[in-house]
């Protein structure tokens, strides 16, 4: 009767008596190894609850906090308020990208005492898009907002990540939007009167290219031989040359930091800046 088969040394693969519990020739233990198949197995389990939590992280919607509840023992925390707009304002970091603050006051009716504020902030690609939106948030509107928090002794704001992140809930009656490029201006306009145009999509139909940056997104134009130039963010102008006629579309917005007016085209739009036959030309 044939005695029992030898055992293989999972290490070495050399043959074994049957009653081995160690490999002679490499010392192995030869107990029973967790297959390799259940190391794929058990990383795909982990893959697949990792990706369920952050799915379930992407759709969270934390309940609604009345802005007087939101204090320094919630910082850091994701929340989700719903509040008037009082202020949109946008400015610029030193590194010529926008900055977006929005301040909301509460619900509450008009004449309550004590009415609690918060201010919103949109920075890098969040702001980006802010300025990109057709249709933004603006003063009067009742919006919801979902963010992180930071709050301390003296300062509380709801820093907000992507601008799909500010629901506009209402508006005030008889309130229509403001519709984009739809205010021809004149850069002699822009320049004598900056507030009629602040805020709002314009189009200069005739001006000139007076200056391409050559490693940010920055045109200078101007009227056509006059000097005074008006800033242009936002769009690549490499393929533009100085004293070529174009006509720009874009939002005329004040940064406040810089203390200079400004217009900042719509991220990704190609026709920020066309080029435009001079007159008169052939």
């Amino acid at each position: 009767m044939p005695g029992p088969e030898p055992l293989l040394c999972p290490s070495c693969g050399r043959p074994l008596p049957a009653e081995s519990g160690v490999c002679r020739f490499c010392a192995a233990s030869l107990r029973t190894r967790i297959s390799t198949a259940w190391i794929g197995r058990g990383a795909l389990l982990l893959l697949v609850i990792a990706a369920i939590h952050f799915t379930a992280a992407l759709q969270y919607r934390p309940r609604l906090t009345a802005l007087g509840d939101l204090t320094a023992e919630m910082n850091f925390e994701r929340v989700r308020v719903a509040g008037r707009v009082v202020n949109v304002n946008v400015t610029q970091d030193r590194y010529n990208a926008p900055l977006v603050r929005l301040d909301l006051e509460d619900l509450a009716t008009a004449d309550a005492p004590a009415r609690q504020r918060l201010s919103v902030r949109l920075e890098g690609e969040a702001a980006l898009d802010f300025v990109a939106l057709k249709d933004p948030p603006r003063r009067g509107d009742v919006i919801e907002v979902a963010g992180s928090l930071f709050a301390g002794s003296s300062y509380r704001f709801i820093s907000v990540n992507s601008a799909s992140l500010l629901k506009i809930k209402s508006r005030p009656a008889g309130s229509m939007p403001e519709a984009r490029e739809d205010m021809p201006a004149t850069i002699a306009e822009l320049l004598a009167e900056p507030g009629r145009f602040s805020n709002r999509w314009i189009v200069v139909a005739a001006a000139e290219v007076a200056d391409v940056a050559a490693t940010h997104p920055i045109v200078r134009i101007r009227e056509p031989g006059q000097t005074n130039t008006v800033m242009v963010f936002g769009f690549d102008g490499r393929s533009l040359t100085v004293g070529q006629k174009v006509a720009v579309r874009g939002h005329f917005v004040y940064f406040e930091k810089m203390g200079y007016w400004e217009i900042m085209t719509a991220r990704g739009n190609p026709r920020a800046i066309e080029p435009v036959a001079a007159a008169g030309g052939d």
